[in-house]
């Protein structure tokens, strides 16, 4: 098991599945990994299968590891250079394992710019990580969200060479950091955002949009938008908090069928009762 770190990062891992179950999240895993949100962020990011044989960050999608939060890494042997970024050093299976944290986006972030999910879709799949940490995917049809927010071209990517994609990188993570919204509370349940958020602001966070999530806003829902697989939501009005909570497709139909169930049984029973009585009466 890995130990907890910050909460506002997560493990690394090249299997799109662990990136954001188990031991390998930050925020917990509250989603059935064969859910669909992570399929389709998958297929945002030109992966047709999930367990990508180590083809998911730098060599894969440069930019990816960092979007969904993924700051920490697990190695066998400290990579030239970076011994002053090991944070913990432990034994796993019987072996010496270092812990490194490197710079990322962290999981929970604000946008102040966009980009439409079709112009996102013409770039080239290794531009598309720095894309995704320097603009808010949006879908198409969700022009309300896009209201206050600067539109980049796809353009300015497509057009950039790798010395440019790699400014890109830069300015976005130390864009997304400044841009960081604290996860102050988590659990099984879900978690909390700390505020205060200003009106129109475009939250996001780096977690599958599993069926069964819901947002508040200061205890009022929220509707929340579907990003290449991930979840945002767009503030109205001055919030202090947000709330993000889970709870598994068909648990509260179970329950009202398991309610209705015991209530069937106990007028079957009045009911049986009623007729015993009767019978010895007579």
């Amino acid at each position: 098991m890995l130990p907890e770190t910050d909460i506002n990062y997560r493990y690394r891992s090249v299997d799109n599945y662990l990136q954001f179950a188990g031991g390998a999240s930050a925020s917990g895993c509250y989603s059935s990994t064969v859910d669909g949100a992570i399929f389709r962020f998958n297929k945002a990011f030109g992966y047709e299968r999930t367990n990508v044989d180590g083809d998911w960050g730098y060599d894969g999608v440069p930019g990816l590891y960092e979007y969904v939060g993924a700051a920490y890494a697990v190695y066998d042997i400290i990579p030239e250079g970076y011994e002053n970024a090991v944070i913990k050093e432990m034994e796993i299976n019987g072996k010496r394992r270092y812990i490194l944290k490197g710079t990322s986006c962290p999981i929970a972030r604000r946008y102040d710019s966009y980009m439409y999910r079709s112009e996102f879709d013409k770039l080239e799949r290794e531009k598309k990580g720095i894309a995704a940490i320097n603009c808010l995917i949006v879908p198409d049809d969700h022009e309300w969200i896009v209201e206050g927010l600067v539109h980049i071209e796809p353009e300015v990517f497509m057009d950039s060479s790798d010395p440019e994609m790699a400014d890109y990188f830069a300015y976005g993570i130390n864009r997304a950091q400044a841009m960081m919204i604290p996860i102050s509370e988590k659990s099984d349940k879900g978690f909390k955002l700390n505020g205060p958020f200003a009106d129109g602001t475009c939250a996001f966070v780096a977690v599958p949009a599993a069926e069964g999530w819901m947002a508040y806003a200061d205890g009022v829902p929220l509707p929340i938008t579907e990003v290449c697989g991930l979840m945002s939501v767009k503030v109205s009005g001055s919030v202090k908090e947000l709330i993000f909570e889970y709870e598994p497709p068909g648990v509260a139909m179970g329950a009202d069928i398991s309610l209705i169930g015991v209530i069937l049984l106990i007028l079957y029973c009045t009911k049986s009762y009623k007729i015993i009585i009767g019978s010895l009466k007579k």
